[in-house]
């Protein structure tokens, strides 16, 4: 859902920004095994969306590029998705995701779902945000 999140919903409104700088508010408590975010999501994720504001800090801000971590109440996990961002920032390779339009069961229907919400949310923004129609 996150990568779904960032390709329909945030980069293409950091994008439409074009900040002079990128300022990333990097908490881990969404990562999965901290005991209060339970959102699930993976050291590799939290690598893969700092390379994506990695991006938009290239084409739009020069690389200029900042990680302030506030947040994440598992250590060790904190640690893990800590590791893969500085992985990120150094450019180096990271760990691949899974396909999300080949998930079964439940998976699936969860995609689903957020593809209609990010649709009702594009079309809500749109007016204010040069959000792309998927």
């Amino acid at each position: 859902m996150y990568e779904m999140a960032m390709q329909r919903l945030v980069l293409p409104i950091a994008c439409a920004y074009k900040p002079d700088f990128v300022l990333i508010s990097a908490g881990f408590d969404a990562a999965a095994g901290d005991p209060l975010g339970e959102m699930e999501v993976t050291p590799a994720m939290f690598g893969r969306m700092c390379r994506q504001m990695m991006q938009v800090a290239d084409e739009c801000a020069q690389g200029q590029i900042v990680l302030s971590l506030e947040g994440g109440y598992n250590c060790n996990v904190a640690a893990q998705c800590g590791v893969e961002c500085v992985k990120a920032l150094l450019r180096e390779e990271g760990q691949g995701l899974p396909n999300l339009s080949a998930m079964p069961g439940w998976e699936q229907a969860a995609v689903d779902s957020f593809d209609t919400i990010s649709r009702d949310l594009a079309h809500r923004y749109r007016s204010y945000w040069p959000v792309p129609d998927f």
